[in-house]
């Protein structure tokens, strides 16, 4: 449809909204701020002022928009119903013209977009209509005969769904859409990776569930994605607002609170993914993956975390008990025993400043790392989506004068993991 928006040359956009590839008759206008009209099935909600929203008559055509036989764009009502004609709309020219009286416009749906047409009508049309009797039934064919001097505002329709949106840049790759995902942790890491999560698919038919049960404060801002005017606010409620606005469809749960309280609510996601970064809710949440699968419930629980002042980047997903649990990487709990570790000296803990009297202690490092590890963990929770996860650990080194190289692997079961029992 490259070609047809330019014949078209529309003075608005109208954007598409989920709910409307279904070739329904009726669908709801809505107005938002810039005088940007957003189109979505009659009756769906709609995230605007109810007072701004108005039906609109959709005509279903059976083929595909193409030009006027003359190539001349339709600028009247009446050459907009030719045109139709030519595209082989069974649409009554009366029923179009009433379309046009009683909401000020239609759209046209085909097999390669939409576009649509408001009307600029006199004040004895409009008026007029709005009264009941002969005179209303006798307008529509009024118009009609004055349809050549009816000036149209052409418009063309963008489709904006977020399912649409998510599978423009992913191609045929398999999205997050209808997965059931449980954020846990909406940190530094977790904010960045909530906002990717969504992009691809997250909350789309099924609802994306966020776990934390901090607040959001002053020290926070220079690695997460809330803002000055979010400070004070639970990040779970604050972040599920932001990702709200990036599409209105979707939808999102948060739960303000601890991962062992919450559990009952989420452990029924296909994927629960930890970005606490805190070793000992990780070993929490490896123990409540352990037990359910020892109820045949299957589960997969992806880690992700940063090593000491940004130098590294991990994800691990543990998807059963064919491989390594999140223990099996640390069978001991001496931080010098991870079996995949990229830190050169073993025995460093990275550098940890000291509190003031209204802050904690924190390990200072830049955003980046945080963004980049949200990044992995993405990458590796759409090859789980796929179906084949590949390597369960992957790893991004930062700086390198500290790290050494730690190659993608799927990690065997540690011997004698006091988890999982480990391999025989």
């Amino acid at each position: 449809m490259a070609e047809f928006p330019r014949y078209w040359d529309a003075r608005k956009r109208v954007y598409i909204l989920g709910g409307t590839k279904a070739r329904k008759e009726l669908a709801t206008f809505a107005m938002k701020s810039g005088n940007n009209l957003f189109l979505q099935d009659k009756g769906a909600r709609l995230p605007f002022d109810k007072k701004s929203e108005q039906e609109v008559q959709i005509i279903n055509l059976p083929g595909r928009l193409r030009p006027t036989p003359n190539g001349k764009v339709p600028t009247t009502l009446s050459e907009f119903i030719e045109w139709l004609d030519t595209l082989g709309s069974s649409v009554a020219h009366v029923r179009i013209a009433e379309a046009f009286l009683k909401h000020g416009g239609v759209m046209v749906q085909a097999d390669n977009g939409w576009v649509g047409a408001l009307c600029e009508l006199p004040k004895q049309f409009t008026n007029g209509y709005k009264t009941e009797g002969f005179r209303r039934a006798a307008l529509p064919g009024a118009l009609l005969n004055i349809g050549e001097k009816a000036k149209l505002v052409r418009l063309l329709g963008v489709e904006a769904d977020h399912e649409t949106i998510v599978s423009r840049n992913l191609g045929r790759a398999v999205t997050l859409a209808r997965k059931k995902v449980g954020l846990i942790g909406c940190g530094t890491v977790g904010s960045h990776l909530a906002r990717f999560l969504v992009q691809n698919g997250a909350g789309l038919g099924e609802r994306l569930t966020l776990v934390d049960q901090d607040t959001f404060a002053p020290a926070n801002i220079g690695r997460h994605v809330l803002e000055f005017e979010d400070i004070g606010r639970p990040k779970v409620d604050a972040l599920a607002e932001k990702l709200k606005r990036i599409h209105p469809g979707v939808e999102i749960t948060p739960l303000c609170g601890d991962v062992l309280g919450q559990w009952a609510r989420i452990r029924s996601c296909d994927l629960i993914i930890d970005a606490t970064g805190d070793e000992n809710v990780s070993d929490a949440i490896n123990a409540l993956a352990i037990e359910e699968r020892a109820n045949e419930r299957s589960l997969a629980i992806l880690h992700a975390w940063v090593w000491g002042e940004g130098i590294a980047a991990q994800s691990f997903l543990n998807d059963g008990n064919k491989h390594a649990c999140y223990r099996c990487l640390r069978p001991s709990l001496a931080r010098k025993d991870w079996r995949y570790d990229p830190r050169k000296d073993v025995n460093y803990q990275g550098l940890a400043i000291a509190p003031r009297c209204s802050d904690g202690a924190y390990v200072p490092f830049s955003v980046a790392a945080p963004a980049i590890c949200a990044s992995l963990a993405l990458e590796l929770a759409l090859a789980w989506a796929s179906g084949n996860p590949g390597c369960r650990l992957r790893t991004v080194c930062l700086d390198e004068a500290r790290t050494t190289l730690v190659k993608s692997v799927s990690p065997p079961r540690a011997k004698k993991c006091p988890a999982c029992g480990g391999s025989s």
